[in-house]
């Protein structure tokens, strides 16, 4: 119920913040610059949403198959969508999406995967996935050098950057030295399903596991489609800007969607429209340029959301949302 209350209570600003500015800069602005976007360049916008989501899919299921698990694309895709919707539109149902990914594998009547494993390989997904974006937020910082208008100051870039450098330096030392978080943190040594999990998710990273590699590479190719996605966008907003520039705009468009609103409404508008004007194309370009990464990602969700509804919500109720519940908690008996 808690986190229900927080959850439109932040819709609530995000839409009131984004009415706010669509009123400031002026609905017919936007139309116009709507207007010139084709359908040819809208289904091409939607091929690359669908087109990232296939590789997130296909390292979902690498990081399956090392766990002794073989699915086919079309196993999991289905999934991945419901999975996503409940990231996007439910942010503050933290882990939400990697807990359903786990328990709907272990559901099935065929294939299905023990619990540790399942959820093990979604957190996996999970972290490689939240690993790429702080790899596309450093990546941007570190082209916005390269401009020749740098909004940030050498003061903020630098306390940035120490920022990124201890959560990548902490995230290294603990997968990869093997340390567990929950021993680190809460003092738990001994057996149980949770400390399971953890050891499923840190016998992954492993340098010359071919599993491990095979998804570093699979997240590169994703974030090389995202900021192809971001350049063509802008494109097509009647703007020329270099590579660079589209690695800034994409590395602080991911930062401003990271506060947990439903659906990146209001913050990423906002962060857009002041990030798009201190690039001189105007803030108006920023907010159709969020607006629009926002109907591509709902796009995506809707799709989640009929597998959802064919699933059932009772499922969502009961095992989702409790073992949520005991991860948080750490309902951990000594």
């Amino acid at each position: 119920m808690k986190r229900l209350i927080l959850s439109l209570i932040s819709l609530a600003i995000g839409v009131t913040l984004f009415i706010w500015l669509s009123n400031s800069i002026g609905w017919r602005q936007i139309r116009n610059i709507l207007s010139q976007l084709s359908i040819f360049e809208v289904i091409f916008l939607i091929f690359l949403s669908f087109l990232s989501a296939f590789l997130g899919v296909e390292r979902w299921r690498v990081i399956l198959a090392e766990k002794g698990y073989y699915f086919t694309l079309k196993d999991l895709f289905s999934h991945y969508l419901a999975s996503f919707s409940i990231t996007y539109l439910a942010p503050l149902v933290i882990i939400g999406g990697e807990v359903f990914k786990g328990y709907v594998l272990n559901s099935r009547k065929e294939n299905s995967t023990s619990l540790e494993k399942g959820l093990g390989a979604s957190f996996i997904d999970g972290i490689f996935e939240h690993g790429s974006e702080w790899i596309i937020v450093a990546l941007g910082l570190f082209s916005s050098f390269l401009l020749v208008k740098n909004p940030f100051s050498f003061e903020q870039l630098f306390v940035i950057f120490i920022v990124i450098f201890l959560i990548v330096g902490f995230s290294w030392y603990i997968l990869f030295k093997k340390k567990s978080l929950i021993k680190l943190f809460f003092g738990v040594g001994e057996e149980n399903q949770i400390r399971r999990i953890e050891k499923e998710i840190l016998t992954f990273f492993r340098i010359k596991n071919k599993f491990f590699q095979k998804a570093i590479v699979l997240s590169f190719a994703k974030i090389i489609v995202r900021l192809f996605q971001c350049w063509v966008l802008v494109q097509f907003l009647g703007f020329h800007i270099s590579i660079f520039t589209a690695l800034f705009i994409l590395g602080a468009s991911t930062f401003f969607m990271a506060p947990p609103v439903s659906a990146d409404i209001g913050t990423h508008d906002f962060g857009s429209a002041i990030l798009f004007y201190e690039l001189g194309m105007g803030q108006e370009v920023g907010l159709v340029f969020a607006s629009i990464f926002r109907v591509l990602n709902l796009i995506l969700s809707i799709f989640g959301i009929f597998f959802l509804i064919r699933f059932g919500f009772s499922f969502l109720k009961e095992k989702i949302l409790g073992i949520i519940e005991r991860i948080s908690l750490l309902g951990f008996k000594k």
